[in-house]
């Protein structure tokens, strides 16, 4: 047993807590390629026993070791799983240009392609709150789409999603009680102010992730007009425009 740390219980008793083991070069398989759209791209895998080693976490990620461009080392991506059962695992890619690494294989990708993949230790708190702000782009759909699931059903979820796209809304989204979801061009101070007129920032949840502009917007708009605590905060930068 690898003992790594410990846990002050309520009744004042150390518990050992247990590392999991760590995941590294696991070689999954494409069992099947759906597009949505002619940019946007969902792969399932066979995790072919990598849910044996550890139980996925809401909008966890795999890092996926790709091939570089210029095919002269490897790279590493991270995705979130869309869903992940034992048998299957959904990731989902937006293939753009200028391509790279994971969208250029991702557009190759089809059944009994291979692929390399590690899993970074990863734990997302979502707070026992009464209501719910998911801000994403095109690039964290999969992530939100996770969280909408994951969320307790009893909390009220907003969800902004930022994409400019005319066929935006072919991409499938769960459905759920007590859930407003809404396509926006662009996202700014004046929509945010809109979306949280009703909301209580002190009894809230909010996650963003996307495009850096997205989550610096987001970022400033909660440390200067809608105060939610940091705990109940994760607001994340997933790629960089150039």
């Amino acid at each position: 047993m690898d003992l790594t740390h410990r846990r002050q219980t309520n009744d004042s008793v150390l518990v050992p807590l247990l590392r999991r083991p760590r995941v590294r070069d696991h070689q999954v398989e494409v069992v099947a390629v759906e597009d949505f759209t002619d940019w946007y791209r969902r792969v399932t895998i066979d995790p072919k026993g990598l849910f044996d080693i550890f139980t996925p976490e809401p909008a966890g990620y795999l890092m996926l070791n790709l091939p570089s461009l210029d095919q002269a080392s490897l790279v590493q991506r991270s995705y979130t799983m869309r869903s992940a059962t034992p048998e299957s695992c959904w990731l989902e890619f937006v293939l753009h240009t200028p391509e790279g690494p994971a969208s250029r294989w991702a557009a190759s990708a089809s059944p009994g392609t291979t692929l390399s993949v590690s899993e970074p230790p990863y734990h997302l708190n979502i707070p026992d709150t009464t209501q719910g702000l998911l801000i994403a782009d095109a690039s964290a759909l999969a992530a939100a789409a996770c969280l909408i699931q994951s969320c307790d059903p009893a909390m009220a979820l907003t969800v902004l999603l930022q994409d400019g796209h005319p066929d935006r809304e072919s991409i499938p989204l769960p459905t759920r009680e007590n859930t407003s979801v809404s396509w926006i061009d662009s996202l700014n101070q004046a929509t945010l102010e809109s979306v949280v007129a009703d909301m209580d920032p002190a009894d809230c949840f909010l996650w963003a992730a996307g495009e850096r502009s997205l989550a610096k917007t987001v970022r400033e708009f909660a440390r200067t007009s809608f105060l939610v605590p940091r705990p109940a905060q994760h607001i994340q930068t997933y790629w960089i425009e150039q």
